[in-house]
């Protein structure tokens, strides 16, 4: 298949990665092509990778007809939505006007998401979710038969064991003591990552555990009010030596393999890919139990799961991981195991490839195999 990969940003996201890392593993059988708005760290990673990518000023209702003309012009059998955000409605009717099928890849929880919003899924040839708890979110949308579920990978290159020397770099980096205790939160600052939760987890764990710091790793770009009102509550709880706001970081395996535990504080969440790189990296992980993340984190072992919203369990499940670091790394290398069994980048290729499939096979009016992909369901 000729694929064209409808992105909605250049910039370095989760989405991003994911579809870095899709076009990668489609190749050589599937001949994948990216789409997206401006420059930015996505477009230098498509050109290291060796993967064609056209840029334009913006991808709005205005870029619609040379997007369509595109499609019918370089004959793309497939246009790939990479999210559910505008963008992805201009590629489904690109897609339309071009004869081409279209898939979208759902990477949001859309409970709250309105029928004007995701109506065109209805008109989608195939909807892939990220998680069970993804797909339920979005069902209504979609016709029978076609919503799959898909998790996301990580590459085999971040499967690397922890070392001495991740741990050493890792406190060179962020500035912290040779003997700091690393608490680590990956995500871009924003309200439905929750960042003032691992505040007031923190100011509740370190009169027990003063060695620890928290790391706040990303984007401080997105929500310049909600940063602001972090700021301010680690300032009132006198925090500003032990919770660090970082900013966005290019290298985050390597600071994860350096760390102790990982924490997610999102209070939405369809299937973070920072858990999974987390798990991938043998850290053990506290998070509110959520959405997909649920389906990824098992309680007890290989991390701790607590409700969503309740900081003061927040805080007891850091406090007993950080007082048991045995019992930590056990459940560090189990995250670890679980990963190399489910959350890999080969499978979620795999995932998709099966999806692309199964279009082929009923477009072209063979449906005798059945749905070769694990469907979502209640």
């Amino acid at each position: 298949m000729r694929i064209l990969f409808v992105q909605y940003t250049a910039d370095w996201t989760g989405p991003s990665k994911s579809v870095l890392l899709l076009a990668r593993s489609l190749r050589p059988e599937h001949q994948p092509v990216v789409a997206l708005p401006g420059t930015g760290p996505l477009v230098e990673a498509l050109e290291r990778e060796g993967i064609r990518h056209m840029s334009f000023p913006s991808i709005t209702k205005w870029q619609l007809p040379e997007l369509a003309r595109l499609v019918r012009r370089e004959g793309f059998d497939l246009v790939y939505a990479n999210n559910t955000s505008s963008t992805s409605r201009i590629g489904f009717f690109a897609a339309r006007l071009g004869g081409a099928a279209f898939v979208c890849h759902v990477r949001g929880m859309g409970w709250d998401r309105s029928w004007l919003e995701l109506g065109y899924l209805r008109g989608a040839d195939a909807v892939v979710a990220v998680s069970r708890a993804c797909a339920e979110s979005v069902r209504r949308f979609v016709r029978p038969g076609r919503l799959h579920v898909v998790y996301n990978g990580v590459p085999a290159g971040e499967l690397a064991l922890p070392t001495g020397a991740d741990r050493d770099r890792a406190r060179s980096e962020l500035g912290l003591p040779e003997g700091a205790t690393i608490v680590i939160s990956v995500a871009h600052v924003c309200e439905r990552k929750g960042q003032l939760h691992a505040v007031e987890a923190m100011r509740r764990v370190l009169p027990d555990l003063p060695d620890a710091h928290l790391c706040l790793v990303g984007s401080l770009e997105r929500e310049p009010g909600y940063v602001a009102a972090v700021r301010a509550r680690i300032r009132e709880a006198g925090l500003e030596e032990r919770v660090h706001l970082t900013g966005f970081c290019t290298d985050t395996p390597a600071l994860l393999r350096g760390s102790d535990i990982f924490l997610h504080t999102a209070v939405a969440d369809p299937h973070p890919r920072a858990v999974v790189e987390a798990m991938a990296a043998g850290r053990p992980v506290v998070a509110f139990d959520v959405d997909g993340v649920s389906e990824t984190v098992l309680e007890g072992e290989t991390g701790r799961l607590v409700p969503a919203g309740d900081d003061e369990a927040l805080a007891e499940a850091i406090r007993d991981l950080l007082e048991a670091p045995e019992g930590a790394e056990r459940m560090g290398a189990a995250g670890r195991r679980r990963v190399e069994t489910t959350f890999t980048e080969a499978a979620a290729a795999d995932g998709v490839r099966r999806v692309l499939e199964s279009l082929g096979a009923s477009r072209r009016g063979d449906r005798r195999g059945g749905d070769p992909v694990e469907a979502a369901r209640p």
